[in-house]
């Protein structure tokens, strides 16, 4: 079994639409009898009628004005709102530690202008600007790199205690 050792949510170009069921919020009303008293059961608990109604806060309304010449008709309907698409990957504590170990990957160039600290016949300038990033730098670094493979942008990452 893979140990999880990160989580980092991805923002993707696009949207999904919130799902039905989020959409529509439960109203709870009193069931009346012919008279207008509330109609209890047998145990003098009021009994409950649920209806579905469209949450406003999740549904665009729309209005059309339709005509056949004669009459004018306006039809009202709801389409359901958007969020942005995200998607969760979950890191291995194994892909975690290669994304703060010494080794610079291949893909990492120095920033303009570094000053290496030790002659580059012993240590490259990529790793020698590597090892002077932080934890936190690296890992940005990583998650910017595959948000970009995937084509949207980094919202977070979460790093979880062994």
């Amino acid at each position: 079994m893979i140990d999880v050792k990160m989580n980092l949510t991805i923002l993707l170009p696009g949207s999904t639409m919130i799902s039905k069921q989020e959409c529509f919020k439960q109203l709870k009303e009193e069931v009346k009898d012919k008279k207008g008293h509330v109609v209890k059961d047998k145990k003098g608990n009021i009994k409950y009628k649920y209806k579905s109604v469209p949450d406003p806060d999740k549904h665009d309304v729309h209005h059309l004005k339709v005509s056949d010449g004669k009459e004018d008709e306006v039809i009202h309907f709801y389409t359901r709102k958007c969020v942005p698409a995200k998607q969760v990957i979950n890191i291995s504590t194994v892909a975690y530690k290669s994304f703060i170990g010494n080794a610079a990957p291949e893909a990492f160039c120095a920033p303009a202008g570094f000053q290496p600290y030790r002659p580059v016949k012993l240590v490259s300038i990529r790793d020698q600007a590597w090892n002077v990033m932080s934890e936190e730098q690296k890992l940005n670094w990583h998650c910017r790199r595959i948000a970009n493979a995937l084509g949207g942008t980094v919202e977070d990452f979460v790093v979880f205690p062994d």
